[in-house]
């Protein structure tokens, strides 16, 4: 006997016979037919199938009607192949739906033909429905990203984008999934802004603070746009932060908006001012005048009512021009005022002349 060989079968039988997987040896026939050749005990025990229902019968009598074809199918593959062949199968097993992933290893007889395939079969469900749950976990993170109206941004300390999602895209106008492992510093950041803003990147990755900020990024056709973060820290299975996820509020509209009404708050304080101070000053000259119409009725010096004459004429001139001020300051469009131009240098010379 050989006994390293023996010893080799024996140790083979005993997994054969305490593995938890299912083991078949499925006989190839010429004619591609197939049949059961042997079964280990886990097999008999998950099928809850009796020995001989199984082993020595071809695959018809075993298999139910729907799975028949596709396990078929695969047997075909694993022989053309003439390797390691695998696939997954969804089964009813003791009425619970389970998984199996299936390696099958094709065997060779002397001339090169394929007389067997060993096959094992593994229990997946568990770990089958951990992803099928993680998809879905990941499908409705997804979905909130997507119908989210914030721009949701996330960076690596190199500021290479990790997750952008729709409304960012929309946002910079740039097509869904084209920023993905992209330098967000080169494509949306000013080129006198990026060194300033990659040391507050790796700064606040390094002190594994982050918190809010607003800063100005570029779209896809260069136009500006004012952004509003909030940002958050990403950690990695060991607690290390390897980027910042943030949101961001497009507030451009709200501040030009904010801007144009600090603009006109301003105009108007002007407009309240100048009003006030046309009010006031036609007062005075109301005053004036009063004054130099009683000087001119009672004074008979002709040289003296002449003065009072220009006086008169000028302070009604400033009292005119501070009421069109005052309409105008107040809003009024007004029509406009045709001047003389002979009246004027008149005016101009009777102001100079004392001087």
């Amino acid at each position: 006997m050989d006994e390293p060989n023996e010893l080799i079968r024996e140790h083979l039988q005993l997994i054969y016979d305490n593995t938890r997987d299912l083991v078949f040896l499925i006989e190839v026939g010429r004619n591609r037919d197939y049949r059961v050749v042997s079964v280990n005990p886990a097999y008999l025990e998950r099928t809850q199938l009796h020995r001989d229902r199984v082993v020595g019968r071809p695959i018809e009598d075993v298999l139910r009607d729907d799975h028949l074809e596709y396990v078929r199918s695969r047997y075909d593959e694993a022989v053309a192949c003439r390797g390691l062949h695998r696939y997954e199968t969804r089964t009813t097993l003791r009425g619970e739906t389970i998984y199996l992933d299936t390696t099958l290893v094709p065997v060779f007889d002397a001339d090169g033909r394929c007389t067997h395939l060993i096959g094992v079969s593994r229990d997946i469900s568990d770990n089958k429905r951990e992803r099928q749950a993680l998809r879905h976990e990941k499908q409705r993170a997804e979905n909130y990203l997507d119908i989210a109206e914030a721009l949701i941004l996330a960076l690596d300390r190199d500021a290479t984008v990790t997750l952008l999602n729709r409304k960012g895209y929309d946002m910079l106008g740039y097509p869904e999934g084209s920023l993905l492992g992209r330098n967000w510093c080169e494509l949306c950041i000013a080129p006198d802004k990026r060194t300033a803003f990659m040391a507050r990147l790796r700064r606040a990755i390094d002190a594994g603070e982050v918190g809010r900020n607003i800063n100005y990024v570029a779209t896809s056709s260069g136009e500006r746009r004012l952004i509003n973060w909030a940002n958050a820290l990403i950690h990695n299975d060991d607690g290390d932060v390897v980027g910042v996820l943030s949101s961001g509020e497009d507030i451009t509209d709200r501040r030009l908006a904010e801007q144009a009404m600090i603009a006109s708050q301003r105009v108007l304080a002007a407009n309240e001012v100048a009003a006030a101070v046309a009010h006031d000053f036609n007062n005075s000259l109301q005053g004036i005048l009063g004054n130099i119409e009683l000087a001119l009725v009672s004074d008979e010096d002709e040289a003296l009512r002449a003065h009072l004459d220009t006086a008169a004429k000028l302070a009604d001139d400033a009292a005119r021009r501070l009421q069109v001020l005052r309409g105008t300051s107040a809003g009024a469009s007004g029509d406009g005022e045709v001047l003389d131009l002979n009246e004027l240098i008149d005016d101009v010379i009777a102001q100079t002349q004392p001087l």
